[in-house]
């Protein structure tokens, strides 16, 4: 990645763009506009522009909207600085904007950041200044609002265009994500107004303690030692200074009266650098630090009555503590840990169960059309007050409880016992009633849903009672819930017939309108591309298969060096679609082995049948058969008279293609 610079008049030279790295779901979007430099009030600002790169567009104006294509063939004639899209509530693409977080010359990233980035994991790029990052997901605002904007930090799910450089952050998925639950997390940490906690009384006045006092009653409570271990510099405990900084505020926000108290003895202990006053955007990172210790405060020490016992609990439960009346029996949150009410002679003991608090966010049902499986979305929090990234855990390894370590690495603890592991995942489905339920598909094709038949394919999001997830390999297959310029779009189609003889192209075009009606009216026969290295078959094959996504020669859905239990998959998912696999090749070592999966493949497609299989408990699982239609190229095709007898094999010769309308079409 180049940094942005300036030149002599101090005009900013923005980072150039790197087109195929834009996602698919972003290229698809009928909501492109170009952007320029331009100098406003001391500033350098980046207004939309229409194709022509003179006049204005707008973000809330459709007509100065277009296509992908169009904004980068404007951007590159040179004429406007970059490319962006605009987000729409109908597109359920929101956008996050990071500003002034990234240091182009140490190449490291500030960590409220990096620590955001990691918690959507979506497709994620550098601004066009270098300095900043943009990170796309699906998903909805609180409350409907179009977006907000606070220092350092914008988010817009419509109304607003994001520019677009695509130089995508290293390890940053290539696709945008489905991010409900951290988009609400997102705007709760970062975007919500705070609110100032009120002191709680313990029925004869609020406690007020001096600083000193307060700090002889911390470090006399149970926790008391790791909080003046703390408080006296010592960070071995933790991986980072700032992990520890945010600790011991957390620790003292328990006894505080106010934010003003908590930033005094901070002054005071052994953390204290002169970090806490450097300014990060808005606030400082003392201001920061302390406002993240308060919003994870969910009690306040009040004094114990008279009988009771005199050596605190601390904020933290632990084992043997004793408390009057469980919050939530048997289990409840006590200082950022889930535990366990367990009743005594002596009254109720409080046994921590881990050291975070976790809850399940989503249920989520994916259903393929032949099996149902369950997982869990679930969000967590260790007791120091740092987020955990949201885990998705399949139902079949939640009772385990080993997904804690996999997921969250070796800060989340589960504690020893010989129940604790049952007891925890118990706590954590009770705690966790209001879970939401979402249903995934994760095939393509027709399905029933209410009383309407819709066509699904991975353009849905977030819709009201369902969502589709094809993985990543499958995400190109999306077709348009409502044509843009349907008469337009079926003139291109027919323009296809043209690139080719007849021969060639009526199979291909016919086998795009004849997939979506598979379900009805089952299909039987698959199509085979045949042809010397160089006729063009994979071209061919990517231009039709384009009538359901984003397709080229090089990003095809199948190819036959893949396994039989993949391809076999992939044309179970791929229902009502057009399934294409590419380079059947055989060499001299591997042709066995390839006639043999293409013709388990194709007779699968030609009988409807696919391959029984048992459960480990003996009972049936479901069959997995084609249920689209199959386009495979090679430059021979597999041998055996009953299998051709439900393949159409099609010959290409180079010679006869039209390269000028090839082109044009692509």
């Amino acid at each position: 990645m180049n940094s942005t610079s300036e030149d002599s008049a101090g005009r900013p030279h923005p980072l150039s763009v790197v087109a195929e790295n834009i996602p698919a779901e972003l290229k698809c979007l009928h909501q492109w506009v170009n952007w320029k430099y331009k100098r406003r009030d001391e500033k350098w600002t980046k207004p939309p522009f229409r194709f022509n790169g003179v006049d204005y567009a707008s973000s809330t104006d459709p007509t100065t909207w277009g296509s992908f294509d169009e904004a980068l063939a404007c951007y590159q004639t040179g004429a406007v600085d970059g490319i962006g899209v605009v987000v729409t509530t109908e597109s359920g693409i929101t956008g996050i904007d990071l500003d002034h977080c990234f240091n182009r010359e140490t190449r490291k990233g500030e960590q409220w950041a990096i620590d955001i980035i990691q918690r959507m994991r979506s497709y994620t790029e550098f601004s066009p200044s270098g300095e900043g990052f943009r990170i796309f997901v699906k998903g909805a605002l609180p409350d409907g609002i179009p977006g907000k904007k606070k220092p350092n930090i914008e988010v817009y799910a419509s109304g607003r265009y994001f520019t677009t450089t695509g130089h995508r952050l290293r390890n940053a998925p290539l696709t945008i994500e489905t991010r409900q639950c951290e988009i609400d997390w997102f705007f709760e940490n970062f975007l919500k107004e705070p609110e100032n906690p009120k002191p709680q009384s313990n029925g004869n006045g609020a406690w007020s303690p001096t600083d000193d006092e307060l700090l002889d009653k911390a470090f006399c409570a149970r926790n008391g030692e790791k909080l003046k271990r703390l408080f006296e510099g010592d960070i071995s405990e933790y991986p980072s200074h700032s992990e520890a900084d945010l600790a011991l505020c957390s620790l003292l926000a328990f006894y505080v009266a106010d934010k003003a108290q908590l930033d005094r003895l901070f002054r005071r202990s052994g953390l204290y650098r002169e970090k806490w006053d450097e300014r990060h955007g808005a606030k400082t990172y003392g201001e920061a630090t302390v406002e993240k210790a308060f919003a994870g405060k969910t009690e306040r020490y009040e004094p114990r009555q008279e009988g009771q016992s005199q050596r605190e609990s601390g904020p933290k439960a632990n084992d043997g503590a004793t408390k009057e009346t469980p919050s939530a029996y048997p289990y409840g949150v006590e200082g950022g840990r889930i535990v366990r009410y367990r009743q005594t002679k002596e009254g109720v003991v409080v046994d921590p169960l881990c050291n975070f608090d976790a809850r399940v966010k989503e249920e989520i049902v994916l259903d393929d059309g032949a099996e149902i499986t369950r997982a869990y979305l679930i969000d967590g929090r260790l007791d120091t007050g740092r987020p955990l990234a949201a885990a998705r855990i399949p139902v079949s390894q939640f009772a385990s409880m080993a997904w804690v370590s996999s997921s969250w690495g070796v800060q989340a603890v589960v504690r020893a016992g010989m129940n604790t592991k049952d007891c925890l995942r118990e706590a954590i489905q009770r705690l966790s009633p209001e879970a939401k339920m979402r249903h995934i598909f994760s095939h393509t094709g027709w399905r029933k849903i209410g009383n309407d038949w819709i066509y699904i394919s991975g353009n849905i999001t977030d819709g009201a009672d369902f969502e589709v997830d094809l993985g990543p390999e499958l995400t190109r297959y999306r077709v348009p819930s409502v044509a843009a310029d349907p008469v337009g779009a079926m003139k291109r189609s027919l323009s296809l017939l043209n690139v080719a003889p007849l021969r060639i192209t009526a199979p291909l075009f016919a086998s795009c309108y004849r997939a979506p009606l598979v379900s009805a009216f089952p299909q039987d026969l698959s199509l085979w591309l045949e042809g010397v290295t160089g006729s063009m078959k994979s071209t061919l094959a990517a231009l039709f298969l384009s009538h359901f996504g984003d397709f080229d020669r090089v990003h095809l859905p199948g190819a036959w060096a893949s396994t039989a239990n993949q391809l076999e998959r992939r044309a179970f998912l791929l229902k009502d679609s057009v399934f294409v696999i590419d380079d059947y090749s055989p060499s001299a070592l591997d042709h066995r082995e390839l006639e043999t999966k293409a013709a388990r493949l194709l007779r699968s497609q030609g009988n409807l049948a696919g391959r029984g299989r048992l459960k480990s408990d003996l009972t049936e699982r479901p069959a997995f058969y084609p249920r689209g239609i199959i386009i495979s190229t090679g430059e021979q095709h597999p041998p055996g008279q009953s299998l051709l007898a439900r393949t159409l094999v099609i010959e290409l010769n180079r010679a006869g293609i039209d390269i000028g309308l090839l082109t044009q079409a692509q």
